[in-house]
């Protein structure tokens, strides 16, 4: 029997760099700790691929490869589902369950389109992952014989629902969360009769995944992070570290530089890079929810048209590009993938989000009782797709975008 070739140097150094990003992000695949765990030369980097951005492209076109191969056999008339609407459900319920056996894939698709801009040569294989699921969509939409226009409501859960079944949330009541989720996704999707049954026990999951159990109550206050003093200044500067280079940028160099401190102030106040991260998550979270007694009474009857562009308007900043308490969002729930502590504040986030997104969707629709609270869940789910999918638009699409499609999720959800 022939014995198997041992991988080699490039293969080595792909590995290594993959394995880093998926668990630790971009700022952890630096070039010399990619080299040490591959135990190679750090020259044998430029050697193969030019730079530590040549790398990095390589990792994402390897991985694009492999997801390509796994959602177009997802979808090429499986054996064990048969076509048709009312299989639906139980067809995405499995392929929620087998994309969580694939976790490095997971934090390379959500690490992707944060990153697509800031990476020379990036942003095509962006565009390329994004056309893959798109496709996939489009094939998932043929075979259950969905409505016309399915297939962007799949695409945006299917970029969601990485919030659900990434690595640090792989417990029971997160893979229970995403399989309910689901059936529920897929009954608005076929216009099957609504289940209250399904829906109560989407809410009943949801609500004991929250932070304690109590969906009335955020994180626990940072009683050493008072207004004006040192700390809150430190955990300011670190959003908007986050806000404008990144989660791969916050260090406590960084961030005592943007917060015009001594680096020992920061290290006084957080004795880890850990600790600012949990802080400023805190502080992300505080600002989506902290208002939420003026957004849960919303007037009712509010025009579709109307909010959708007060969406838009909600998840823009200036020129159009991602709101910066959106994007700090989107690069903390990478960090979250892999931290239970994050996790768990990450999955009260999202379902937090899921009370207001309820009000409004009560206040806009003509029959707001037959809006079931996981109803709200699941649209906050997919608002986080629909961001994913913006980033990689011309920043002048962004808005009608974003704005389309909210109208677009409106009609689904009022089936």
């Amino acid at each position: 029997m022939k014995a198997k070739s041992p991988p080699s140097v490039r293969d080595r150094l792909l590995a290594s760099a993959r394995t880093l990003i998926s668990r630790c992000g971009l700022r952890q695949a630096t070039t010399r700790r990619t080299a040490v765990d591959a135990d190679v030369s750090v020259s044998l980097v430029n050697y193969h691929f030019g730079d530590r951005n040549g790398l990095i492209r390589a990792v994402y076109e390897q991985a694009l490869a492999e997801h390509r191969a796994w959602l177009g056999a997802a979808v090429a008339d499986p054996a064990d589902v048969r076509p048709g609407p009312e299989h639906l459900s139980g067809w995405l319920i499995a392929l929620l369950v087998r994309r969580a056996m694939h976790t490095d894939l997971i934090g390379l698709e959500r690490t992707l389109w944060i990153n697509a801009a800031r990476v020379p040569g990036l942003e095509p294989v962006a565009q390329a992952w994004m056309a893959t699921v798109l496709d996939f969509a489009a094939r998932t939409e043929a075979l259950f014989r969905l409505p016309p226009g399915s297939r962007d409501h799949i695409a945006e859960f299917h970029l969601s629902t990485d919030l659900l079944v990434s690595p640090s949330m792989l417990d029971q009541t997160g893979l229970t969360l995403a399989c309910l989720t689901a059936a529920r996704f897929a009954d608005k999707l076929t216009g099957a009769a609504a289940s209250g049954d399904t829906a109560d026990r989407v809410f009943e999951v949801w609500r004991a995944a929250l932070m304690n159990g109590d969906r009335t109550r955020g994180p626990a206050s940072t009683t050493w992070a008072e207004p004006g003093g040192v700390p809150e200044r430190i955990l300011q500067a670190a959003l908007r570290v986050v806000a404008h280079d990144g989660a791969d940028a916050l260090t406590h160099r960084s961030v005592a530089k943007q917060a015009g401190v001594p680096l020992s102030a920061t290290t006084r106040h957080f004795a880890s890079r850990a600790d600012i991260v949990h802080g400023a998550f805190e502080r992300a979270y505080a600002a989506l929810v902290g208002n939420r007694d003026q957004i849960l009474s919303p007037p009712q009857g509010l025009e579709p048209d109307s909010l959708a562009e007060l969406i838009a308007e909600n998840l823009l900043g200036p020129g159009d590009e991602i709101g910066e308490t959106f994007a700090i969002i989107d690069e903390l729930f990478i960090l979250a993938m892999n931290d239970p502590a994050l996790a768990q504040l990450s999955r009260s986030l999202i379902a937090s989000r899921g009370e207001t997104s309820l009000a409004v969707l009560r206040a806009a629709l003509p029959e707001p009782a037959l809006i079931a609270r996981c109803d709200g869940f699941l649209w906050s789910l997919c608002t986080f797709g629909m961001i994913a999918h913006a980033r990689l638009l011309p920043a002048d699409m962004r808005r009608e975008h974003l704005a389309r499609r909210t109208r677009a999720r409106l009609s689904l959800f009022s089936q």
